[in-house]
């Protein structure tokens, strides 16, 4: 573990250079400029790499190091009451050549997180039920790296070519008997195209393959002779636990292939810039047991539309007007299997799992989710000077298992307001932003409501889901120029605070500190 931090503490002081001598190739730019760029980059939000280059070839980015903490009662069992995290972040957009156009994302993560119980894996809601977890409250850490890179040709008459490739590495890991540590492998390959036959329309094509890998290889215990109960779980209230040291031994490995495709259309014009996109995506997870046995098999179905608008309001105003959609159907089938050990004639056994029966579609998720926000900025001649916006979210949530019956639903909307404002010559930014969530419905029927994960987890949680809130965040940023060694840049330091307070009374809060550069 240690050797693992000192790597990624070393690959960070090694990027930092690259991110300095990048900025010093660039005019001076700082969060108002920063802001404008941002607002015009549309195709980066969808899986089209291609596209890069039809929005702008600005040479720009960002890199920063970000404190925070985080903590109250309002939380749900399997997430933990309090967390504190380091994160490094830094992206960039680059003009390779001529002819090529670049994207690049960063960003490691190291988290503790306390209170948590009931799930050691990184998915604890709505996605595969075969999962495991332990019921005593424990700490856990999480090392993370997370890679993006993107390249784009410029136009090559009417086309366009690029691709994309999304890298993310996890350690997840319990401190607290029984102990458990997760490895987590991740990447998505994306080649896309697209096609421009004028100046204001565009057409764009990608498709990908997404890998994913959660392994629980064997379990540490500093007690020698531990009688800890731990738990594996198949679908709401339903699961089978291990007791004793018998859990030592078990392993799980989540395995993901998912193909997916988008299709996307794009139009600018001399005071609008809009670009729509259609996806759809299959994913197929295997939950592997010891010696490959196979508990069952997750599926997921993904169908979403994404639309982001840009209006420009005179010579001074931009407005901008997104909107996306997403609607997962998931369900997954339960296997019984027997054991089959066979010895061949020199003497060596083998050992095969045979599937005598599948219940079908066992359990099932279905999720909704819609997004729409608007935000209207001021622009200068330095870029943003200040902004004002609003969104609206809802989110509509159904678990199901099936033969016994139990069935999980929740609605909720969010409206909210967000603004920002540049004082004291652009050095100073201020920004404000305030949601209200309200359930519109909550839904819990168990066929068994007696068992451990239900009362502990299933039950309590429903308090959780069942609030309103409010909840506001505020934060400071003051810029300034700082050169080292000779390279001039645009820093600055920023403080933020959240603070989250429910009709039931509970809350949670977080403070953050920000340090970082444009570049």
């Amino acid at each position: 573990m240690a050797n693992d931090i000192k790597t990624k503490i070393l690959l960070i002081a090694a990027l930092l250079p690259t991110a300095m001598a990048g900025y010093a190739q660039s005019d001076m730019m700082n969060r108002n400029a920063y802001q404008w760029l941002e607002e015009q980059q549309l195709w980066r939000s969808t899986n089209n790499a291609a596209g890069l280059s039809l929005d702008t070839i600005a040479n720009y980015g960002v890199s920063r190091f970000h404190l925070s903490h985080s903590g109250g009662n309002y939380a749900r069992v399997q997430d933990g009451d309090m967390e504190n995290k380091l994160t490094f972040f830094s992206e960039r957009y680059q003009k390779i050549s001529e002819g090529l156009y670049g994207y690049g994302k960063f960003q490691f993560d190291m988290s503790r997180t306390k209170g948590r119980a009931w799930s050691d894996v990184l998915r604890s809601h709505n996605s595969n039920p075969y999962f495991s977890g332990s019921a005593i409250k424990g700490r856990y850490d999480l090392q993370d790296f997370d890679l993006t890179a993107a390249i784009s040709t410029t136009k090559l008459g009417h086309i366009s070519l690029g691709g994309r490739l999304d890298y993310k590495v996890a350690d997840f890991s319990r401190l607290r008997d029984p102990r458990s540590r997760i490895n987590m492998l991740d990447y998505k390959v994306t080649p896309s195209v697209t096609y421009s036959p004028d100046n204001s329309n565009s057409v764009g094509l990608a498709g990908w393959y997404h890998r994913r890998k959660e392994k629980l290889p064997n379990f540490a215990n500093a007690q020698s002779n531990a009688n800890i109960p731990y738990y594996y779980f198949s679908g709401m209230e339903n699961m089978t636990v291990q007791g004793g040291n018998s859990y030592l031994y078990a392993q799980r490995e989540w395995v993901n292939h998912e193909f997916g495709a988008e299709l996307s259309y794009g139009y600018r014009g001399d005071n609008a810039h809009s670009l729509t996109s259609l996806y759809i995506s299959r994913g197929a997870e295997n939950v592997y047991w010891d010696a490959k046995a196979e508990v069952g098999k997750y599926f997921s179905y993904k169908y979403g539309l994404n639309t982001q608008n840009r209006f420009r309001i005179g010579t001074g105003k931009l407005l901008s007007v997104n909107f996306k959609a997403q609607y997962e159907q998931a369900y997954s089938d339960e296997y019984r299997q027997e054991k089959v050990t066979t010895i061949d004639a020199q003497g060596f056994t083998s050992t095969t799992y045979k599937t005598l029966m599948t219940y079908k579609k066992r359990y099932r998720v279905n999720v909704f989710d819609m997004d729409f926000n608007s935000r209207l900025s001021f622009v200068g001649d330095n870029g943003v000077n200040s902004y004002v916006g609003l969104g609206y979210q809802l989110g509509n949530v159904r678990n199901k298992y099936v033969l016994n019956t139990s069935e999980l639903k929740y609605i909720d909307m969010k409206i909210g307001a967000e603004g920002g404002v540049a004082l004291l010559r652009n050095r100073l930014w201020v920004d404000g932003r305030l949601k209200y969530k309200f359930n519109t419905d909550n839904t819990l029927n168990l066929y068994d409501s007696t068992t451990a994960y239900a009362q502990n987890v299933l039950i309590p949680d429903m308090r959780y889901l069942g609030a309103n809130y409010v909840d506001g965040g505020l934060s400071v940023t003051y810029q300034f120029s700082l050169d080292i060694y000779g390279y001039k840049a645009n820093w600055y330091v920023k403080l933020s605070g959240d603070y989250l307070r429910s009709n039931t009374h509970e809350h949670f809060n977080t403070i953050g500190l920000t340090f970082g550069l444009f570049n």
